[in-house]
């Protein structure tokens, strides 16, 4: 009996997070801020809430809600300092001549450099 509970919990878990990420949902458009409104007039008018989209309803909500958003320079700057620094840090740690000491001293390092260069891109940036 515990295992037939067990495993209609599952599948309903299942089942609910697969329905959720299902394009014309109730979740479609929510993330990045933008409101979607959904009128779903039901049979003979009376204003129940669906979670799938219905043919009976309206749906209003952000068109472009999958357009990908283009990072800004800062962004791809950032992003770009970070990769370089993670590939240093990763060749210090796979570098076997050095003792662990001399390693964890050039990780912190290159943390530190990583961050001042981060700090130094965001000043020109809003300088400019």
């Amino acid at each position: 009996m515990k295992r037939i509970c067990l495993l209609v919990f599952l599948l309903s878990v299942i089942g609910t997070s697969a329905f959720a990420n299902l394009p014309g949902g109730h979740f479609r458009g929510g993330g990045y801020g933008h409101s979607t409104i959904i009128i779903n007039r039901g049979y003979g008018g009376y204003g129940y809430y669906s979670p799938f989209y219905s043919p009976f309803g309206f749906y209003y909500g952000y068109p472009y809600y999958a357009a990908p958003v283009m990072p800004s320079k800062l962004d791809m700057q950032i992003a770009d300092i970070r990769n370089d620094y993670a590939d240093k840090i990763k060749s210090v740690k796979l570098d076997n001549s050095l003792s662990h000491q001399e390693k964890r001293e050039q990780i912190k390092q290159f943390k530190k450099d990583r961050n001042m260069d981060i700090m130094n891109v965001q000043r020109n940036y809003y300088k400019s």
